[in-house]
């Protein structure tokens, strides 16, 4: 059983409203494609951070080619699929319901290169990294 006073001893830093921020930036001497200290408030305010500009754009042409790829042919992948709440396989989904905006590709970074590398875009693991204060994994791709 999980304590109350557990959970809030093991916060997230960020979390806590007393964290210092400018303190833990000025600790910092690595060079960063953004303004970490901008980005750490930010996230603590609103709870996400947009980095523009990190991502290679031609890797979001092949994920978009891959999607297309995976959805025409979905019999002959093991792909778990999330469409409006309910939980499948790829196969388990219509076409229509795989062309809905509100469709979920669960872990398709085991399925396509362009998803793993976009997961694991420098900028943004280096934000996490400082967010977490380790290093980031990639788990479940959505």
């Amino acid at each position: 059983m999980i304590k109350i006073s557990d959970w809030i001893e093991n916060i997230n830093w960020l979390d806590d409203p007393n964290t210092d921020i400018d303190a833990y930036c000025r600790k910092v001497e690595e060079d960063l494609e953004f303004d970490l200290l901008d980005k750490l408030n930010h996230w603590q305010e609103k709870g996400f951070v947009i980095l523009e500009g990190v991502v290679d754009h031609n890797l979001i042409d092949e994920l978009l080619t891959d999607i297309q790829f995976i959805k025409k042919y979905r019999y002959g992948y093991e792909l778990g699929v999330e469409y409006q709440g309910q939980q499948g396989n790829l196969e388990d989904f219509s076409q229509k319901q795989l062309n809905d905006s509100g469709i979920k590709f669960n872990s398709i970074h085991n399925i396509s290169r362009a998803a793993e590398q976009l997961s694991l875009t420098k900028s943004v693991c280096d934000f996490l990294r400082h967010v977490f204060k380790d290093s980031p994994v990639l788990l479940q791709s959505l």
